[in-house]
């Protein structure tokens, strides 16, 4: 869960410096790291990944401000997630 919110507090950074392509790159890695956490269950990955799919396109676009906001979503939730569940 650490590598998670680190990757997302990264993705968070590259979205604020608009910067397209690395913000593109880590929205990838985003998806991957949500993946080793949850692995494939249907409750959280259906939720998750349609959300990460539209902050990918908003970064696509150049929508920022929107792949932001998403992204701030993620960190507040996970935060929440690891310090109910530390050894996630």
């Amino acid at each position: 869960m650490d590598e998670l919110i680190a990757s997302l507090e990264s993705l968070r950074d590259f979205i604020v410096e608009r910067d397209a392509e690395k913000s593109f790159t880590m929205a990838t890695a985003v998806l991957l790291e949500t993946v080793k956490v949850f692995g494939h269950d249907r409750n959280i990955m259906g939720k998750t990944f349609p959300m990460l799919e539209q902050m990918k396109n908003d970064i696509r676009q150049h929508r920022f401000d929107d792949a932001l906001a998403i992204v701030l979503a993620f960190l507040a939730k996970f935060r929440a997630v690891k310090s109910q569940y530390p050894d996630l």
